[in-house]
């Protein structure tokens, strides 16, 4: 999927036309699409979809997602409705580098208007089961729920779970959770397609049926196929020995066909230093090792000046994605640093030198540009 990619100045011309003939059910979605619709239009354009490409997703942000919003304006960083790991409010759009291609991935908690403590659907579950329905429909959508039925049973509220969460104890513990989010989509943009990803966050089944939350992740998985049992056995070896601040948080899942779907666990480690990084990169060892794959990540912690130190309740902590697989050596590590407090555009930079200098291509060039432009 290669393009050419230019940074843009405004909306596009789809997004212009669109939005002369759309018409919206109320005005949180109006909202949606003319801020968030418009920071799409100008994130396709400047990643290269063509103009085909850019009508297609942005026809399916206005009919499907905008509806499945909830009200507008979204909630600030560090607000209670603050729903995406990333800190990001409610809907996140993001790029993806995949060597000499960049996608794009809009991640988001879809919002019915039952949900809340006082509402009929108190931990919002219907709203993700009404859109996976009607995205399920459209063509161009690469979905597939087989996982999806195993991973909701095991790691989201019954009913039985919610009741046992309104009795008086558990009540108050779960009203100063800072987030009741239980799933959160997303969606990757690749050649017209859509590949969903979901996301699992089991922290109010957890405390709904005193179950840890590590335990909670791994039986889940293993429910969905015993192809990853060498993965989860290795994983689960590390984090045997791992210390008190390396705490498996989240799981996310490919909603396509069971064969192809990748199924990831997520680490949160909040005593971040260089050998700590480094011995969770490579499991202490047993992953790769070398220079050549340990370079590349010592450079961008230098480039991004990581502050070294324990990262307290609330601050982000360091997130580490081990992507599990069937296939020696079962286990693909990926990490999101935390970058609260940096400035945006110097964050821009420092991406975009790392880029250049062990990727090079158009990535190195256009970020910092449309980075400026949003």
């Amino acid at each position: 999927m290669t393009r050419t990619s230019t940074a843009s100045s405004g909306p596009s011309l789809p997004f212009s036309l669109l939005s002369r003939y759309l018409t919206f059910s109320d005005r949180d979605q109006c909202q949606w699409w003319q801020n968030k619709g418009q920071l799409l239009s100008q994130m396709l354009q400047d990643c290269g979809y063509n103009e085909h490409q850019q009508y297609q997703y942005l026809t399916l942000f206005h009919h499907d997602l905008a509806p499945a919003l909830g009200a507008w304006p979204a909630p600030q960083v560090g607000q209670q409705d603050n729903t995406l790991p990333s800190d990001a409010g409610e809907l996140e759009l993001s790029l993806t580098f995949k060597g000499q291609n960049t996608f794009l991935r809009i991640a988001f908690e879809p919002f019915g208007s039952m949900k809340g403590a006082e509402g009929r659907d108190p931990s919002n579950q219907a709203p993700i089961q009404s859109l996976l329905k009607n995205l399920e429909k459209l063509e161009g959508v690469q979905l597939c729920l087989d996982h999806y039925h195993t991973l909701v049973n095991h790691l989201t509220l019954s009913d039985r779970d919610q009741r046992e969460l309104e009795t008086t104890n558990k009540k108050s513990l779960a009203e100063r959770m800072p987030s009741w989010t239980q799933h959160t989509l997303a969606l990757n943009l690749i050649d017209g397609d859509v590949y969903p990803q979901l996301y699992f966050h089991p922290q109010l089944k957890s405390l709904a049926t005193d179950k840890p939350v590590s335990e909670m992740l791994f039986d889940a998985l293993r429910a969905t196929d015993s192809d990853i049992a060498p993965a989860l056995a290795m994983l689960h070896e590390y984090l045997h020995k791992a210390p008190a601040t390396t705490v498996p948080a989240f799981l996310s899942c490919d909603l396509i066909e069971p064969s192809a779907a990748s199924r990831r666990i997520f680490l949160a480690e909040t005593n971040i230093t260089w050998d700590r990084i480094q011995g969770l990169w490579t499991l202490r060892g047993k992953l790769d090792d070398s220079p050549q794959r340990v370079q590349p990540l010592k450079t961008l912690w230098d480039i991004l000046k990581i502050r070294d130190g324990i990262r307290g309740n609330d601050e982000c902590p360091l997130l580490i994605t081990m992507a599990l697989s069937k296939n020696a050596p079962f286990i693909e590590t990926q990490i999101a640093f935390p970058m609260e407090g940096k400035d945006e555009l110097s964050i821009g930079e420092a991406v975009s030198h790392f880029l250049a200098g062990f990727w090079g291509g158009d990535q190195a060039i256009i970020y910092p540009k449309a980075l400026r432009s949003y």
